[in-house]
């Protein structure tokens, strides 16, 4: 089942070192956030977590290779919303 809230209004991801960070506005009613990060250099997923707060720090990145992420709003544990920020443009490098 899907909800449908709306998508964070704005979002920004860097390197820290060998950690990516990910912060991201407040959507009004969302219960937390799911948030997707893609190793772009080996197309896998590197990273995937359901969040109640609005940034994450992803320890061992490869600041050689790229990454990409999305962020989608929760109405509940179970429920993702259909909207979300799908970042394929921006990558990380260090």
């Amino acid at each position: 089942m899907s909800c449908t809230l709306t998508p964070p209004a704005s979002s920004s991801g860097r390197f820290n070192g060998n950690a990516i960070e990910i912060s991201w506005s407040a959507v009004a009613g969302a219960y937390g956030y799911r948030v997707v990060v893609t190793n772009k250099t080996t197309r896998q997923e590197f990273f995937n977590g359901d969040l109640t707060g609005h940034s994450v720090s992803v320890p061992n990145a490869n600041p050689a290779h790229q990454y990409s992420y999305s962020i989608k709003s929760m109405c509940s544990a179970t429920e993702v919303a259909v909207d979300g920020i799908i970042d394929d443009v921006v990558h990380f490098s260090a």
